[in-house]
């Protein structure tokens, strides 16, 4: 497995831009992981409401014959 320290290393002998592509992918994958996150904390907004598959299938079928 890569240290830290090995990575860094490697890091200081890419390029400029392969840097930039490296500190991108970085940045994409905190992104990724903060929108899991995200989705997680609002998990528990359907707690004690009574919101079946069939229930949203009747309202969505009495919208729809108005």
């Amino acid at each position: 497995m890569l240290t830290p320290e090995t990575a860094l290393q490697k890091l200081k002998q890419l390029s400029s831009e392969q840097q930039q592509q490296v500190f991108q992918l970085i940045e994409a994958l905190e992104k990724k992981r903060e929108e899991s996150e995200d989705f997680f904390a609002i998990a528990g907004i359907w707690e004690n409401r009574e919101v079946t598959a069939e229930t949203i299938r009747q309202k969505a079928w009495q919208e729809e014959n108005k």
